[in-house]
């Protein structure tokens, strides 16, 4: 395992001290050096290359005007909203700027590095808060999308590198953490000295702060799922993106309409990304293999796909299963196959689904759920089929321990009606 990476990012602004600074952080173990000053011409970046020890120039990694990385033989290169592509004959090193998960899914396999931006709240710049909740940045860990070729960048201070090494990121990208904001009253020796400071104390934090190992959430969830699960429809990416704006924390991915398996496949990896971003848990409709290629937390299958005692023994025993179920036989069917919760329904017509069974109504669930209880069937059961954030209450009322809704959250109406669905479909 490579050693957690710490990368300096060069101050926007131009101190007067910044090169003697640059050589000092070189000479005292700095590997990676991005020399970022977008308010540069071409020119005044290769007068400033002129001025740097040979040592140093290997450490440079230029974010503007990549054609002098290959004149002066620099480190590498970094491609941002500015550049979005490499030149066409480079070979060196190339990094990239990531600003969601599904990002870092996307690129990270053709770069040497990714930076993934804003981890915590920003130091340089005001009012540039996170992006990311510890939930999402830990399920990334988990599921592989964190790993040492993503560097945190963003509000990285001595006290957060624990953190970021808890999360799985290879490194750590410094700028408000290295550069004094004061060097203009303190002049060029001390704001040297703060500088060396600063990159000792983050190194020692690097080097002794525990990669700490954070158990399976499976059962975890298992034991809390939660009361709302939001069935992607239409677009799934979308609609997706849109119940999880809303405050949805468990989406399951339903595509019917994929064009190709790649398709599917690309489909689901953004909904999986989304989710991480929001911190919500992901389920996959039908699509067994999918559970592994994007890393779901669950799986459902219908009474015409894969049996579930089959799909257990493919995805293991920590997956979450869902089957559905339309009267009492098929929910002792579904609970003998070994599944950990019900979709039981549907409550009334849908446009969202063919081939309906008959509809459940509030005295299908009443008497369904009576019997459950009397038969000692105590799984996690979710209303579908329908339902509208006028029906929580009485569903509730029922003894359902949830909902799975779709339209009622897609056809709200604006994301403030739609998070107040949310609100009112959560019990």
């Amino acid at each position: 395992m490579m050693p957690f990476r710490l990368i300096v990012i060069t101050s926007e602004a131009d101190p007067p001290f910044e090169v003697q600074a640059w050589e000092a952080l070189c000479a005292e173990g700095l590997t990676h050096l991005h020399l970022r000053k977008p308010h540069w011409t071409k020119a005044q970046t290769a007068a400033c290359l002129e001025k740097l020890s040979p040592k140093l120039i290997k450490c440079i990694h230029l974010h503007d005007h990549h054609d002098l990385a290959e004149t002066y033989e620099l480190g590498g290169i970094h491609l941002n909203a500015r550049h979005t592509e490499k030149p066409a004959r480079y070979t060196g090193c190339v990094s990239r700027s990531c600003h969601s998960l599904e990002e870092v899914s996307r690129h990270k396999s053709a770069c040497d590095y990714v930076f993934l931006s804003p981890i915590f709240e920003s130091i340089s710049k005001t009012g540039y808060a996170s992006a990311f909740t510890e939930e999402a940045l830990r399920r990334a860990a988990e599921d592989g999308v964190l790993d040492e070729k993503v560097i945190g960048l963003g509000g990285v201070t001595v006290d957060k590198i624990e953190n970021l090494k808890v999360w799985n990121f290879g490194g750590a990208a410094l700028l408000g953490a290295i550069w004094p904001t004061d060097s203009a009253k303190i002049g060029e020796e001390k704001a040297i000295e703060s500088v060396m400071k600063n990159w000792e104390k983050l190194k020692t934090a690097a080097q002794t702060a525990p990669t700490a190992q954070r158990p399976s959430s499976a059962q975890q969830l298992k034991n809390a799922l939660p009361r709302l699960q939001f069935i992607t429809h239409g677009d799934v990416v979308a609609s997706a993106k849109a119940a999880l704006e809303a405050g949805v924390k468990w989406v399951q991915f339903r595509c019917k309409q994929a064009e190709s398996t790649q398709d599917l496949l690309e489909k689901a990896w953004q909904v999986r990304c989304l989710c991480h971003q929001y911190g919500a848990m992901m389920s996959v409709d039908d699509y067994v293999y999918l559970v592994d290629e994007c890393k779901a937390e669950a799986l459902h299958l219908g009474a015409d796909d894969m049996p579930i005692e089959e799909a257990r023994r493919v995805v293991g025993k920590d997956i979450i299963i869902g089957g559905t179920a339309h009267n009492m036989d098929e929910i002792r069917k579904v609970v003998a196959a070994g599944a950990d919760y019900i979709g039981l329904g549907p409550f009334r017509y849908t446009t969202t689904k063919e081939k309906l069974s008959p509809l459940l109504g509030l005295d299908g669930y009443r008497d369904l759920l009576a019997r459950c209880k009397a038969e000692g069937i105590n799984l996690p059961i979710y209303a579908i089929g329908g339902i509208q954030p006028a029906d929580a209450e009485a569903l509730r009322e029922t003894g359902v321990y949830g909902l799975a809704v779709s339209g009622a959250i897609l056809q709200a109406g604006g994301i403030d009606a739609a998070r107040a669905a949310v609100k009112q479909l959560t019990f």
